[in-house]
């Protein structure tokens, strides 16, 4: 039962990050793009702005949707947990990440992307193609 517990805590965790963030950079550009759009097409820029506004909320709502459906499907399948953090350079570090499996793979992260995204031990993480790491669910949660 507690396997559950915790399984369904990370759930909710990882739940929706990527689909607010999508929703906001597309509401962003759905004003912008609204606007110069409103200008050509309606007397009006306030029209295309109202339009646009919308469109843009559900298009990086489905982007984001996406992203998140990808990094919980990764958690659930693999189950990538930070098990050691060193420092390889003064500005590198090399995280130890386990899987479900007790599969051991080495990622170097680089000092920026450490202090954004606050890699600690027993942290969840996703691991993109491209081999580069991030945190699978919000710290503030």
């Amino acid at each position: 039962m507690k396997t559950e517990e915790v399984k369904s805590k990370e759930q909710a965790k990882t739940g929706n990050k990527y689909q607010m963030m999508g929703m906001s950079i597309g509401m962003c550009f759905g004003v912008s793009l609204g606007l110069a759009f409103g200008n050509l097409l309606f007397e009006h820029g306030n029209i295309g702005m109202c339009l646009g506004l919308p469109i843009g909320m559900l298009l990086g709502m489905i982007v984001g949707a996406a992203k998140d459906k990808q990094v919980s499907q990764q958690l659930e399948e693999k189950g990538y947990k930070i098990t050691a953090i060193d420092v390889i350079g003064q500005d590198k570090y090399e995280i130890t990440v386990t899987d479900k499996s007790d599969n051991v793979k080495k990622v170097e992260v680089l000092k920026g992307d450490m202090e954004s995204e606050q890699f600690q031990i027993g942290d969840f993480v996703y691991i993109d193609e491209d081999g580069h790491m991030e945190s699978a669910m919000d710290n503030e949660s």
